[in-house]
């Protein structure tokens, strides 16, 4: 007898199959009537009856304008949270590459941070980690999601944000540093680029922008620290680089 949680985890494949089915043919222009009826009445079956649900399981699919039914068949990929991940959306590592460069200039005077660059690791499933030059994994985060990719100013954000947490906890370390007023800045998003944000003085300010400080550090530049550091067995890391998929039949 098939148990409850065999059925639920068929139903998941199922949804995630037909979503990965639904990107394609949207990413290739393609009209997917079938696989977006097919997913609704899925997600219907298993209770979501948001609109757009609704919407494709009441109506002739051939009387709806294909305009129409690629914004309903992205909606419904929003509302059943599909993420197409590295591997159907490949766009997304070059972004994450670019921002990864620029972190990495704005550390370069903090001698902890050397040839950091983007691996994966297997028990890190679709999530992308940060790794030093030797090898060594970033290990205070919890990695980038694909969707950091999906946009350059978030992209930057994060990978600001991951790398300086690191440099905290590891090292015990504040970097950057405001000159005028010795604190610590956070990458923040504002007015459509990454900027390093210092909250210091009412009602704080931005002390440059995420990959172009000029001065980042205050007189006396960090170094690393003296006492010893812990060291961190590495997981076994390979390059990151999309994942080949098989190919599908259209579901029709």
């Amino acid at each position: 007898m098939v148990g409850e949680g065999d059925s639920s985890a068929a139903a998941l494949r199922s949804v995630e199959e037909w979503s990965a089915r639904i990107h394609r043919g949207l990413r290739s222009g393609s009209r997917v009537d079938a696989e977006a009826v097919r997913l609704a009445c899925l997600l219907l079956d298993w209770g979501h009856d948001a609109e757009v649900v609704r919407d494709l399981v009441t109506r002739d699919p051939a009387q709806v304008p294909a305009p129409e039914m690629a914004r309903l068949a992205a909606e419904l990929l929003r509302v059943c949270g599909f993420d197409p991940g590295f591997a159907l959306a490949p766009e997304r590592l070059p972004v994450l590459e670019r921002a990864v460069e620029k972190v990495a200039a704005d550390f370069a005077g903090c001698t902890v941070v050397d040839g950091l660059h983007l691996v994966q690791a297997d028990e890190a499933g679709p999530r992308a980690l940060l790794a030093l030059g030797d090898g060594t994994l970033l290990s205070t985060g919890n990695g980038l999601a694909p969707s950091a990719g999906d946009d350059p100013v978030h992209a930057l954000v994060e990978v600001a944000a991951e790398v300086q947490d690191e440099v905290a906890a590891r090292f015990r370390l504040v970097w950057p540093v405001c000159r005028d007023h010795g604190l610590g800045v956070r990458p923040a998003a504002a007015d459509g680029s990454a900027r390093w944000r210092c909250a210091g003085g009412p009602p704080g300010h931005f002390v440059g922008e995420v990959g172009a400080l000029t001065t980042p550090g205050t007189p006396g530049t960090p170094s690393t620290p003296s006492t010893p550091v812990t060291p961190v067995t590495p997981r076994r890391v390979v390059p990151l680089s999309p994942s080949p998929t098989r190919p599908s039949s259209s579901g029709r």
